[in-house]
């Protein structure tokens, strides 16, 4: 699987187990096992955990009946909203997906069995965006993935994920917070956005210099992977 961006590109190979990241500002790439990653991640999630402690979440699914049209087709809006259980010490957090749904067909059925076999070797998280230096929220966004996989009736081509919470001054996730633009003492204001969005479903042959790195373009060892 590879995912193309304008500034970076990942290459996922299943049968090596490995990633490699394409960083076309600065023309270089560097490779990385899921071993690695995962490590790298479950690394950073302790790390940042520890600002905010280990929160539980209160979950609902709801379908709103809203329709959109998406690529040509109709699609359907189910939200899923996350509410702490219990405040930390350095505030509290809620998180809200809106996920719009679209006909499931043997495509994207293809699509959603890949994404789940490598989502079984690398953590989900990493696969839907979100940055390991983003993983304080783990535990809210661990269980917005977990909720959205019970969701029936299609698949999601387009998803926004809001965090919001109150972080106290001290807390280095408040400058982080501010940096996004968010602010870190107003309960209201998103400390997160995320969108994914997946389109263009063709069946047949891939083109393979999608899964290639450009000519030209450099090794760059020990990189510390992010996914965006």
């Amino acid at each position: 699987m590879a995912r193309i961006g304008s500034h970076s590109s990942y290459i996922y190979d299943m049968d090596a187990g490995t990633m490699t990241l394409i960083n076309h500002d600065r023309q270089t790439y560097s490779v990385q096992t899921f071993d690695e990653m995962s490590q790298q991640f479950q690394h950073m999630q302790q790390k940042m955990g520890k600002a905010i402690g280990d929160l539980q979440f209160d979950a609902k699914v709801s379908k709103t009946g809203q329709t959109q049209q998406i690529g040509g087709e109709t699609a359907t809006e189910t939200v899923i909203t996350l509410t702490a259980k219990q405040s930390s010490e350095q505030g509290q957090m809620a998180a809200t997906v809106h996920s719009w749904l679209v006909p499931m067909n043997p495509v994207r059925q293809q699509v959603r069995d890949f994404q789940k076999r490598l989502g079984e070797k690398v953590s989900s998280a990493m696969l839907t965006g979100v940055s390991p230096m983003l993983s304080f929220a783990g535990s809210g966004l661990s269980a917005a993935l977990k909720e959205m996989s019970k969701i029936d009736g299609g698949y999601p081509v387009l998803s926004i994920a809001t965090v919001t919470g109150s972080l106290g001054a001290g807390n280095p996730l408040a400058a982080l917070a501010a940096m996004s633009g968010g602010a870190a003492t107003d309960p209201n204001a998103p400390l997160i956005v995320t969108e994914s969005r997946y389109d263009n479903f063709v069946e047949g042959a891939a083109n393979e210099s999608k899964f290639a790195v450009p000519a030209g373009y450099k090794l760059e060892k020990d990189a510390q992977f992010s996914a965006h």
